[in-house]
């Protein structure tokens, strides 16, 4: 191990400063350096194909200060990556790595990594990002890029592209690494849990074939690092305490409170964990928030991303395209919050389902392995079941009247597909992910069934209905209506929700049959049955209330509930006629 003093890091810093600023003025003057972006696609081919492909290991094996460097290392390539993920470089055109990704800077969320220099490995503010630049000179080979500038490592650390002369080191701004092309290309740089990814696309031409190596000798070293050399005489040495920084811990993201998931992070979070939450439902007597922050010391809330949200919903419809695209905004707003305050110690997410796809498109879920608390299910899966109802029922105008872009349906995919495991109470979504699906069990509410409602109807009564849902295609009202309708008997028909379909809505074709009531969480002990031949549902609540009322339940295999007593499930919407009037003949 090499040995520093205060002198020879001195003079070396002097002599860097005299080379930035004589690269900044180098490049000053020239016209053929500048940053690109995604939004210069112009008329390049979207659909250009994949030419070359590198991928290298985030995590090794090593003492725990050289994990604390390795962690900041992962931090400061997510930060990278995202910087020149999807960038389209045009033809003929410069890249420079450090015009595009820029200073690491902490405010720019760069944090210490470990970094080579001067033969050692020492602590700073982006260290790791010659994993990075080694990975664009590797597929710029391989493609046959017009390599401008390339530097390689002062020492081959063991293991790395280094040792085959495969490395290209960086240092701001005057140790660059610059390439052209002679057609335009697009970058994907993106971290797995375990891995760089870095990709390269062209609309015309195939890949070059290389080599792959550059069989040459070069010195190998096992270099340690200044946390853990031990080298008392050099001043960099940095003896770090074990407790120094809490590393391999977990957060959990979440948006509005749910029993189940509560439940399961009260047993699964330690103290050291991260817990991040819109707001302090308590503090605020936000029901919806009402998350048990109890034992959890490492707290963090989006206040302000909550407010807004709240305000903003106030002023929109309760229904409808405009409704369901502010809350994607909010979920978009919300997890790019959480991203910002993540701390680069955490190690592993559990993430809300609907803050999934935002987060995984931020590049926050890099390096990190995650599970998802799955409350419904998938945006892709959801769509499809909404547009079976819609050719089932075209008239309604709710069915058919929103969905989400084709990338956040991918973006929800990926994220799905690299996820650990799924916890869920919900069956139907536990069934879709049947082998790393963890299924919890429904939280029944503090409710005792009663004999108040029994009675004889044959003597007379009249049927007695509790639709636990607004009146709306998704819920199933037409299938409701239309099983009504076939039994040609007085019915008293509770509703719980307000919203309808409008002037679509089929509840006017009921006639003089129906007696409305009011709808309430309370009636349901009035009630013969509850029904919800749903499309979708992903809060069954009432619907747990009435099974510990002990009314009977009609639901289909939407609404999640499984097999249960007192449950009668639909294997779809279109069942319910045939099932309800069985139903009704056996009172």
């Amino acid at each position: 191990m090499e040995t520093h003093t205060f002198r020879q890091s001195f003079v070396f810093s002097i002599k860097v400063k005299l080379l930035q600023v004589a690269r900044l003025m180098g490049d000053f003057f020239r016209k053929d350096l500048r940053k690109f972006s995604c939004s210069e696609e112009g008329d390049v081919d979207l659909k250009m194909g994949l030419v070359a492909e590198h991928t290298s290991m985030l995590w090794a094996d090593g003492v725990t200060s050289e994990r604390e460097l390795t962690a900041g290392k992962v931090q400061n390539l997510r930060v990278a990556c995202s910087a020149l993920n999807g960038l389209i470089i045009p033809a003929g055109e410069v890249f420079s790595f450090w015009k595009n990704v820029g200073r690491a800077t902490r405010s720019k969320g760069y944090v210490v990594g470990r970094e080579l220099r001067e033969g050692c490995i020492i602590p700073n503010v982006g260290g790791g990002l010659c994993q990075l630049s080694n990975a664009l000179y590797d597929v710029a080979l391989k493609t046959g890029l017009e390599v401008l500038e390339r530097h390689a490592h002062s020492k081959v650390m063991i293991g790395s592209l280094a040792v085959v002369n495969r490395d290209a080191t960086v240092f701001w701004n005057y140790v660059d690494l610059r390439f052209r092309s002679a057609t335009a290309v697009r970058l994907e740089t993106k971290l797995s849990k375990d891995k760089l990814i870095v990709r390269l696309f062209s609309d015309v031409g195939e890949a070059v074939e290389d080599d792959g190596f550059v069989d040459i000798e070069r010195e190998v070293e096992d270099l340690g690092n200044c946390y853990s050399c031990n080298i008392e005489s050099c001043f960099r040495s940095q003896p770090q305490a074990s407790e120094a920084k809490r590393f391999g811990v977990t957060a959990a993201l979440v948006d509005a409170y749910t029993p189940e998931f509560d439940r399961y992070l009260s047993d699964r979070l330690g103290e050291d964990d991260y817990f991040m939450s819109p707001i302090d439902g308590g503090m605020f007597r936000a029901g919806s928030y009402k998350w048990d922050l109890t034992n959890k010391k490492n707290v963090v809330h989006s206040t302000l991303v909550a407010f807004q949200r709240a305000y903003k919903l106030r002023k929109i419809p309760k229904q409808g395209r405009a409704l369901q695209g502010a809350l994607l905004r909010f979920d978009r707003m919300l997890a790019e919050s959480y991203a910002k305050k993540l701390d680069y110690s955490v190690s592993h997410l559990i993430v809300s389902q609907n803050l999934l796809p935002h987060l995984w498109a931020s590049g926050c879920m890099g390096g990190r392995t995650f599970d998802v608390l799955a409350n419904r299910l998938p945006l892709s899966e959801l769509q499809s079941a909404l547009d079976v109802g819609a050719r089932v029922h075209p008239e309604s105008l709710t069915l058919g009247d929103f969905r989400v872009d084709d990338a956040l349906l991918e973006s929800e995919r990926e994220a799905l597909a690299h996820a650990n495991g799924v916890i869920t109470p919900h069956c139907l979504v536990g069934d879709l992910f049947e082998g790393r699906v963890e299924c919890l069990d429904w939280d029944f509410p503090c409710r005792t069934a009663s004999d108040e409602r029994k009675r004889d109807l044959a003597s007379g009564g009249r049927l007695r209905v509790f639709f636990p849902a607004s009146a709306l295609g998704r819920k199933g009202v037409y299938e409701l209506v239309d099983g009504l309708n076939s039994l040609g008997r007085p019915v008293d028909l509770f509703l719980l929700g307000s919203a309808n379909e409008g002037d679509a809505c089929p509840l006017g074709s009921l006639g003089s049959l129906v007696t409305w009531g009011d709808g309430g969480v309370d009636r349901i002990v009035d009630a013969d049955v509850v029904v919800l031949p749903a499309y979708v549902e992903h809060s069954p609540r009432v619907l747990l209330d009435s099974i510990v009322m002990g009314v009977p339940v009609i639901a289909t295999k939407a609404c999640g509930l499984g097999s249960m007593d007192g449950v009668i499930e639909l294997e779809a919407p279109g069942d319910f006629g045939r099932v309800f009037s069985d139903f009704v003949r056996s009172l």
